[in-house]
């Protein structure tokens, strides 16, 4: 029972990762598209990083 809840709780995980990625992406594109906004207060440099960090760990979780 115990390995069950483990793989519930990793595909939760994948599953907000995911989630926070394809924000991230969108908000990347929103600002290539918007030169001049920004997104939560932060610019390009940080989303494309967020973007980045995100992919990595979801590569690393597979």
């Amino acid at each position: 029972m115990n390995k069950l809840k483990q793989v519930e709780k990793a595909l939760k995980d994948f599953d907000e990762r995911h989630i926070e990625l394809e924000t991230a992406k969108k908000n990347v594109q929103t600002l290539l598209d918007e030169p001049n906004a920004s997104i939560d207060m932060h610019g390009i440099e940080y989303w494309a990083g967020r973007v980045q960090r995100l992919r990595e760990l979801i590569k690393n979780s597979l």
